[in-house]
Order: C-alpha cells, then sequence, then structure tokens
C-alpha cells in the first residue's frame, strides 16, 4: 500500500477489494509505469482527523501522526476495501495534553534478538519512547514517567531523526543514534544533540 497523510486526514491507494501490491508491481507504480495503475484509487480512511503531518509503517502496522495525537491502524485489506470496509479499529497510542503539541515522530527497526523496534515522538513537552513499537500489547506504552527524554531549559524540538547502524558495545547493542535539533526562540539559537540507542 502507499499511505499520504495531509489536511482532511490518511488516505490509502488500494485496489477495490482493498488489496496493496507486490513490490515488483508497487515500484511500477511508484513511478507511473505500471498498467494497473488504472485499479487502484485513493481512499480517505475515517476516524483520522487532519491534518497528518508524519507517516511510519513497520509492515504490520501504519502509524499517523497528526498535531495533537498518534494514530496507529493495523494494516489488512479488509479495512481498505472501497465498499462496506471493515472498521479501522484505530488505536491512539498518544494523546496530547491540553497545552501540547506533536512535533515529530521516528519508527526504529529492530537490532539483535534482545532490541525491540522502538517508536519515538516528540511534542512541544519533551520526547517519550516506547520498549517495543510492534508489539500489540504496548498500544499505550509511551510512559512519560519512566520513557522521556527533557529538552534543554528554554528550547524546543525543531528536527528529530534517527540513523540506524551502530557496534556492539560491553553495556549492549548499540542499534544506532536519534540526533535532535532543539530551538529558542527567545534565545535566538539551536542546538544539535546526539542520543544513543541500544
Amino acid at each position: 500500500w502507499l499511505f499520504a497523510g495531509g489536511e482532511k486526514g490518511l488516505a490509502v491507494l488500494a485496489k477495490t477489494d482493498g488489496t496493496g501490491w507486490s513490490g515488483a508491481v508497487g515500484a511500477g507504480l511508484v513511478n507511473k509505469t505500471s498498467p494497473d495503475l488504472s485499479i487502484f484509487s485513493f481512499k480517505l480512511l475515517p476516524d483520522i482527523p487532519g491534518p497528518v503531518y508524519a507517516l511510519h509503517a513497520d509492515g504490520t502496522n501504519v502509524y499517523a501522526m497528526t498535531d495533537k495525537a498518534l494514530y496507529k491502524i493495523a494494516m489488512t485489506a479488509g479495512k481498505f476495501k472501497s465498499t462496506t470496509p471493515d472498521a479501522l479499529a484505530a488505536t491512539k497510542i498518544y494523546d496530547c495534553a491540553v497545552d501540547e503539541y506533536m512535533l515529530a515522530m521516528e519508527g526504529v527497526a529492530g537490532g539483535p534478538a534482545a532490541i525491540k523496534a522502538r517508536g519515538f515522538i516528540a511534542t512541544t513537552k519533551a520526547i517519550y519512547y516506547n520498549t517495543d513499537w510492534n508489539a500489540a500489547t504496548q498500544n499505550s506504552d509511551f510512559s512519560p514517567a519512566a520513557r522521556t527524554v527533557t529538552p534543554p531549559a528554554g528550547m524546543f524540538v525543531q528536527i528529530m531523526k534517527f540513523l540506524q547502524g551502530g557496534k556492539a558495545v560491553t553495556t549492549g547493542n548499540v542499534v544506532g543514534n536519534l540526533y535532535v535539533t532543539y530551538g529558542s526562540i527567545t534565545a535566538n539559537s539551536s542546538k544539535v544533540y546526539r542520543y544513543q540507542v541500544k
């Protein structure tokens, strides 16, 4: 599938029966050269209020970030049918406080067996992360108390990017580094921080 987010919410490119395409056909679709392009159309999915600012997919779920929440949707063809689709059953896995807004999200693929895939979200208050991005039981596991990275005083997240890769160290396996650019309007300055992800 191809997902697209925008002002009105989240849309998916699929056939009328909700199915997507194989990798070979998919490559052609993206380049607008597939002869099967006419049998695909975009469908606006319900229950995801726009605007959608960022998307992440892990092969099982698609994650949609709006200005106030992060949603998780299991990717199944029945939900993307043109007529009588199955219930979307979107799970809100993070809901901002009244005075809080979403800024960025990053999905981190798993490394060795002991390293689970993780999700990072940045809001106007902090950076939160969960311990297992893919696990169905982790729908609400962005725990501010136990899993929070606090921005430098007076600064907020401008850009957040994860780079995969790393090397084994004595205290565990390094999956990669999370780079965060923080900004301060009053100080007219910004700083880049690097966090090691294990």
